[in-house]
């Protein structure tokens, strides 16, 4: 049995969580997903700005013009925004450690995987577009 308030007028079976410990696990949970849709954006977006400059450089019609661009970018904001955005907090969230005050928003195995991931994206655009 779980005592839910001071003046233990009401009791439980089932443990519920303070509303201190919700809101420290609501934080995490958006910390993470910001995390997730910086990483989303800035792969998209290098991968955008990579492919119409290497076609202007190698002399291809550009795929992508200025308003298309736009377009794209406002595309993802807005799906990537809502898909990562409303992503429920995992329990798995509590395991891990806090982040460091000084750390970056985007760590190195964010950039590894924009890097990986943008080239991956960048080939295949080439192979498909010659």
């Amino acid at each position: 049995m779980v005592v839910e308030d001071e003046k233990y007028t009401r009791a439980t079976t089932k443990p519920t969580h303070s509303i201190r410990f919700r809101t420290f696990f609501a934080r995490r949970s958006v910390y993470d997903n910001i995390r997730r849709f910086l990483q989303f954006q800035l792969t998209v977006n290098v991968v955008a700005l990579t492919i119409t400059f290497l076609s202007a450089v190698f002399g291809y019609k550009p795929p992508l013009n200025a308003v298309m661009m736009l377009w794209v970018n406002l595309i993802m904001d807005t799906m990537g925004a809502l898909a990562l955005g409303t992503e429920p907090p995992t329990a798995d969230l509590l395991d891990r450690r806090p982040y460091k005050r000084d750390s970056g928003l985007i760590s190195r195995p964010m950039w590894r995987n924009i890097l990986v991931q943008s080239l991956y994206q960048l080939v295949l655009l080439c192979f498909l577009l010659r």
